[in-house]
């Protein structure tokens, strides 16, 4: 191309055999009509010294390029070997550091040119017979390669392929013998020349005429490709800035010691528990640009430790080790491609958006765009933020809330001699009142239900409240025996399970039918047979909640070795040896049924007992808690909201959370709560005063209501150290 015959090497093979780079500026076809320009000679691919040279080579190569001034180049030359006519692996490879080095604008900058395609003497039958088919096969070539590489979707594939078509193409077969047969300080570009043989065929030296054309047309009207930009685009997608930004408070986890003496352990000792803190869980960045896709994916990449980090980084210097699992596709995206809104999990210090604008977006290279986010200001979460308190002066007795049941947009707790029902507005208290007073003043308050729209509780008689006309009745219960541990009651299949204790070695389920109001007493004291160590503690210390799943009724053990099981059908009984999960006596409370598991909280057990019900293998195993808690009388039971199990504190200073999905175990200061309710995603804890509360002008004989957003997010991040 420029006629310097004494920078010429031509090689015989068919591998290159250039090791560095050679810049020269001079005329075209050393022909002074036309323009100066900068040419540039770097090494192929195939180097016969092996995979790793040849990188070594290419990053020679961009290096070199980047020492130019105007570190840009307008045009790419790719010379092919027509006669080898498979897309072998270095050509692959070619083409994909082509691509990581120039970016989705390659194709309109590049021009393959196959050498070794001859001409004929027609030149339509050669456009049309040789080079056209030629020039088709390379493109769906190339377009094959796009696909292995980013796994295109239909609808960008269209944006890509046309992009491809924009790939100059020429066909020639040069051989440096024929310029033996050029006259003396002729050009090849002599306006005749190139009309006789070899010039005009076999040669095609028109075909290099119209290659530097395109390429002084490509100069005049087009920036060119820019060397220095170590992550260019790659797909479509264009980020530019973004339009909105907002930090999502929720709960994070952090470690913190706690007295051991609080926790029941009558001795001081020290321990490390896990909290969760309001905080910093997510941001929310409504980016800008264009033909944004499903397919483009995203991360958050911060300088916490002071490091410098780079999005598009190949080494990954600073990131994080798992950031692949860190990308996050679009929560939304406009139809029109122009703005796409992400949802990143937060982390502390400078963050910067690193965007992947093409699927299979696996490699780090890959994350070249970047925009960088204002620091977000500390403490703007709050714990008021998560949790609201309601108080009313119908809240002033120390029982006058001690359980409350959820119905519709109504809190009602049965106490001694009434009941008080809390009206919710928006999942807000906003106002509290009395009904169906009582003189006979007896306790309800462990031993409650709902089912189908009223309210059930279990003392001398079972008092009934209908939520709907906000009245109460009573079912007698002749022979009943109250007691304060010995009934339990779960609610399903349009009846009642009330388990009940009589004299010593009976027990009873009763089983109420809240339909035809039918009692049915069904004799179960065989259990105590079949519990190994049920003599050796007392009846009303067997058990500690029940739960149905499936037409049986799964008995917890508070004292007793084994779990209960009673077919509500036949009332036959089995059991579940616990004993590989804990000892003792006191082990577990009251539990929940959540994906064909129940679930036991551990009052004196130091981990959740769990069932899994409905596995033929019915696999008993426990869940440690002592991150949280230690010491006795932890939990009492549990409530299931939105995929969380909630511990409820009976002398822990905290309740726990455990997540379903992430099987991750927290706890969470709820201070001295005593029952909770569970309405759409939100827990209303019955919450007294103490000490602490009576300094700031709190109440000791009063109530109030604490309300919990169980849809908050929790952080997935380790934990942080006090």
């Amino acid at each position: 191309m420029t006629g310097d015959k004494e920078t010429c090497d031509p090689s015989s093979t068919m591998v290159s055999h250039t090791s560095h780079v050679t810049m020269l500026v001079r005329h075209p076809f050393r022909d002074e009509h036309y323009v100066k320009m900068r040419w540039i000679d770097t090494p192929g691919r195939g180097d016969t010294r092996g995979e790793e040279k040849d990188k070594e080579l290419w990053q020679n190569t961009m290096a070199k390029l980047m020492e130019q001034d105007a570190q840009k180049v307008h045009r790419i030359v790719w010379v092919l070997n027509a006669a080898w006519q498979r897309g072998v692996a270095m050509r692959e490879m070619m083409l994909k550091e082509l691509r990581r080095s120039f970016g989705y604008h390659l194709y309109e900058h590049l021009d393959l040119v196959f050498n070794f395609l001859p001409h004929l003497p027609n030149k339509s039958e050669y456009r049309e017979a040789v080079l056209l088919p030629q020039r088709e096969k390379f493109t769906n070539w190339i377009m094959e390669q796009e696909d292995k590489l980013f796994n295109w979707s239909s609808e960008l594939r269209k944006d890509v392929s046309a992009q491809v078509n924009r790939t100059g193409f020429y066909g020639i077969s040069i051989n440096p013998t024929y310029l033996a047969d050029c006259p003396l300080d002729l050009p090849l570009s002599a306006p005749y020349l190139r009309q006789f043989p070899p010039f005009s065929y076999p040669a095609g030296v028109d075909e290099l005429i119209k290659m530097y054309e395109s390429a002084r047309h490509c100069y005049v009207n087009s920036s060119g490709l820019k060397v220095a930009d170590k992550h260019p685009r790659i797909g479509p997608g264009v980020l530019q800035n973004f339009s909105s930004l907002r930090y999502e408070c929720g709960l994070r986890p952090k470690w913190s010691w706690q007295d051991g003496y609080q926790e029941n352990q009558y001795r001081q000792r020290l321990y490390r528990r896990l909290l969760l803190t309001p905080g910093y869980v997510a941001v929310h960045v409504t980016m800008r640009g264009a033909l944004f896709s499903a397919g483009d994916r995203a991360f958050l990449l911060s300088s916490q430790d002071g490091g410098k980090v780079e999005c598009g980084d190949p080494e990954e210097k600073g990131w994080p080790r798992d950031w692949s699992n860190q990308t996050v596709k679009a929560v939304s995206i406009s139809a029109t491609g122009e703005w796409a809104t992400y949802r990143f999990p937060w982390r502390p210090g400078s963050l910067r958006v690193c965007f992947c604008e093409a699927p299979n977006c696996t490699e780090s290279w890959r994350f070249g765009q970047n925009l960088s986010l204002p620091e977000a200001s500390p403490g703007n979460c709050k714990d008021e933020d998560l949790v609201s308190t309601f108080r009313s002066p119908n809240l002033t007795s120390r029982y006058m809330l001690p359980r409350p049941v959820a119905v519709n947009d109504r809190l009602f707790a049965i106490a001694y001699d009434n009941v008080v029902v809390v009206n919710l507005q928006h999942n807000t208290p906003y106002s509290a009142h009395r009904i169906s007073h009582w003189q006979n003043k007896l306790s309800y308050r462990d031993f409650v239900a709902e089912l189908n729209g009223s309210i059930y509780a279990v003392g001398s008689d079972i008092l009934i409240c209908n939520t709907a006309t906000q009245k109460t009745s009573k079912i007698p219960l002749p022979g009943f025996k109250w007691s304060w541990w010995s009934s339990l009651i779960a609610a399903a299949n349009h009846s009642l399970y009330i388990l009940n204790h009589g004299d010593p070695g009976q027990t009873y389920l009763i089983v109420f039918d809240v339909v035809s109001i039918a009692i049915n007493w069904v004799d179960i004291s065989q259990a105590h047979h079949l519990l190994a160590q049920a003599n050796t503690v007392p009846d009303y210390e067997l058990f500690g909640g029940c739960v149905v799943v499936s037409n049986e009724l799964f008995v917890l053990p508070r004292s007793a070795p084994d779990v209960l099981v009673i077919d509500l059908v036949s009332f036959n009984m089995s059991t579940l040896s616990t004993e590989a999960v804990q000892t003792g006596r006191y082990k577990w409370g009251g539990g929940v049924e959540a994906r064909g598991r129940v679930y036991a909280a551990p009052r004196n057990a130091d981990r959740i007992l769990v069932i899994n019900a409905k596995a033929p293998t019915r696999d008993v195993f426990g869940i440690p808690t002592s991150k949280v808690a230690i010491g006795r009388w932890k939990w009492y039971s549990l409530v299931l909201a939105n995929d969380r199990l909630y511990g409820i504190p009976d002398h822990a200073r905290s309740a726990f959370v455990f997540d379903l999905n992430t099987e991750e175990l927290y706890g969470i200061e709820v201070g001295l709560t005593t029952r909770v309710a569970v309405v759409g995603d939100r827990l209303f804890w019955t919450r007294w005063y103490d000490e602490e509360d009576l300094l700031l002008g709190g109440y000791h004989d009063s109530y109030a209501l604490l309300s919990l957003d169980a849809t908050v997010n929790i952080s997935a991040e380790d934990p942080t150290d006090s």
